[in-house]
């Protein structure tokens, strides 16, 4: 679900809402699809967005808390810079991790790159990047 109203925005994503489905591995190991909450907020001030996040994952207790940034130079609309800072579980430990990125705008098409930090050792600094179409 998605509210915008001028500057403001807010979002609420629930996902794995049937109970009690489960992933079977070919070596019979299952795993349980967590019930997950992730509720957004954000507002434009001029040419900064602040961005804020809640996410609930059921086996867990406490919730991730997420806080990003979006600079969008009025005089140079079509580029972006991101930047941000978030929770995820290490197993049963909450971690912090940061992320940086930018983005370009032409005619409606978007391209988007994302840095982010990680501790983990198997894949650590993760590379993200997406391409977006707004039709009006």
């Amino acid at each position: 679900v998605l509210f915008t109203d001028h500057n403001f925005e807010a979002s609420l994503l629930v996902k794995n809402v049937v109970p009690k489905l489960k992933l079977r591995y070919t070596n019979n190991a299952t795993e349980d699809f967590s019930f997950q909450t992730i509720s957004s907020l954000g507002y434009r001030f001029d040419d900064i967005k602040v961005f804020g996040q809640i996410k609930t994952v059921s086996h867990h207790k406490a919730p991730l808390k997420s806080v990003g940034l979006e600079y969008s130079p009025k005089i140079l609309k079509l580029i972006s810079i991101y930047t941000g800072l978030k929770e995820y579980y290490a197993l049963d430990t909450v971690n912090n991790t940061y992320t940086l990125g930018f983005g370009l705008n032409l005619m409606g098409v978007s391209f988007d790159y994302t840095y982010e930090k990680s501790d983990h050792i198997g894949f650590d600094n993760n590379n993200y990047f997406s391409l977006s179409l707004s039709i009006n």
